[in-house]
């Protein structure tokens, strides 16, 4: 059994500097009782006429002093004990101090190196997303510039065919024109007409379906509520100019706006009819080319990025609850 026990609460060297003092108040103690006792044992008479009549007293105190003795002996090997106890306590104190400090320097530099991972993750998170935000402006300007691509084909197309019925209608009025007269086709050395092959018109294939996406809105009421809340911005430009479409307690509103730099742009067919008709009722004239821009905030830039992912083309659906779905 052990009589000393040591608990390191975080405390410093007072407690076991106040533990030796006590250790040496005892030695003390016990210094003084050991010298009264010799004292009086001197001082006992050694006469010969009461030694007789002295022996059993002599013999109690000596009996006493043997007792005394043995007590001093046994607290003096249990000071010693703790006095070594308090030696390796003090040195385990020590030890455990020393680790304390090492662990509390490595959790500061952990969380410094920490700190700096965490900054680095948020910064090469913002500029992936501004990388993915990019990609997809590049995305919707190539499907714009492809849109185009279409619509001028097909129109080119439909030139070819007005060309082609331009011709053939100038074939039919060549072949309906008046003879000449006898006498000067008598005249004229004949002439041998070479038989041209007859062209033959194949059928128009449509072009197949092209990959692709397109931005449109759940309804025209998806749209009102969207715009009226401020989740998405909707401009119209008309270069060089810009207006902001709001929705204020008169009604529809066209303020003047700078033109934003990065928009996503809708066709002209997929804007509810209001729009249009109150934009062109007040400010541009009817043969002026507008551009309807529409700024999506970067929640939603995330989800249609999201719904793209992986995907080759679609119709991205946008509803009145800012939610997005891909067709």
């Amino acid at each position: 059994m052990s009589w000393f026990s040591y608990q390191d609460g975080g405390g410093d060297d007072r407690e076991i500097d106040q533990l030796q003092a006590d250790v040496m108040r005892f030695m003390a103690i016990l210094g003084l009782i050991l010298t009264i006792i010799f004292a009086l044992v001197q001082s006992l008479p050694f006469h010969s006429n009461n030694v007789a009549a002295e022996q059993p007293q002599v013999r109690k105190l000596q009996a006493q002093l043997t007792h005394l003795q043995s007590q001093i002996a046994t607290a003096q090997d249990r000071l010693g004990r703790i006095a070594s106890e308090i030696q390796k306590a003090d040195l385990v104190r020590r030890q455990v101090s020393g680790q304390i400090g090492f662990l509390t320097s490595q959790e500061k530099k952990l969380r410094q190196q920490y700190r700096r991972l965490d900054t680095r993750i948020q910064e090469s998170e913002k500029a992936l997303g501004a990388l993915q935000a990019a990609l997809m402006d590049r995305r919707f300007s190539l499907l714009t510039v492809q849109d185009r691509t279409r619509q001028e084909k097909e129109r080119l197309q439909g030139l070819q065919h007005q060309l082609a019925k331009l011709e053939t209608l100038s074939h039919q009025l060549k072949s309906k024109s008046p003879p000449r007269s006898a006498g000067k086709i008598a005249k004229l050395p004949p002439r041998h007409e070479e038989q041209r092959p007859k062209s033959v018109r194949h059928p128009v294939e449509p072009p197949p379906p092209k990959a692709g996406f397109s931005l449109k809105f759940a309804s025209d009421k998806a749209l009102d509520q969207l715009v009226s809340r401020g989740d998405v911005q909707f401009f119209v430009i008309a270069p060089p100019r810009a207006w902001q479409v709001r929705w204020g307690r008169t009604g529809l509103r066209f303020t003047a706006s700078r033109p934003p730099r990065e928009f996503h742009e809708m066709a002209a067919d997929t804007v509810p009819v209001k729009y249009r008709r109150g934009f062109r009722h007040n400010h541009a004239p009817a043969d002026t080319r507008l551009t309807w821009a529409i700024v999506l905030p970067p929640r939603i830039s995330r989800e249609v990025r999201a719904v793209m992912a992986g995907e080759t083309g679609g119709n991205i659906i946008i509803r009145s609850d800012a939610s997005v779905t891909l067709q």
